[in-house]
């Protein structure tokens, strides 16, 4: 039964990134097989705030971390991204709710330490 509900879990999580991608970007962008390969893996994760906040393997949707060395309104590269649940990425305790300020406030983290735990993350389930 674990197994089940892990599966669905699973199946669950890469339709949302499909369809997130497929929201932001539209049918016109092309990722690359690479591109589409990590951004599975991270979504993996699960939300990176539930998994702090003790709730490992929620559902999770594609964040892509501003101000990497870009104008704060370009968007970043694929690799440069966070899974974050609905509610962490876009609801009122989350990202584009409450502002970057807030959410960094509120959760005693900046966006660019999420992201280097995140890859710390990837590189250990990549050994």
């Amino acid at each position: 039964m674990e197994l089940l509900l892990a599966v669905q879990n699973v199946i669950r999580v890469r339709v949302l990134v499909a369809t997130n991608l497929n929201k932001v970007y539209g049918e016109s962008v092309k990722l690359t097989k690479d591109e589409k390969k990590y951004l599975s893996k991270l979504a993996d994760l699960g939300c990176i705030i539930c998994y702090r906040l003790g709730y490992a393997g929620t559902p999770a949707e594609i964040h892509h971390v501003r101000g990497m060395g870009l104008g704060m309104g370009v968007r970043s590269s694929h690799y440069d991204t966070l899974p974050l649940c609905p509610e962490h990425h876009r609801g009122n305790t989350g990202y584009h709710g409450m502002g970057r300020k807030a959410f960094e406030r509120q959760y005693g983290t900046t966006e660019h330490e999420l992201l280097n735990q995140v890859k710390e993350m990837l590189d250990e389930k990549d050994d």
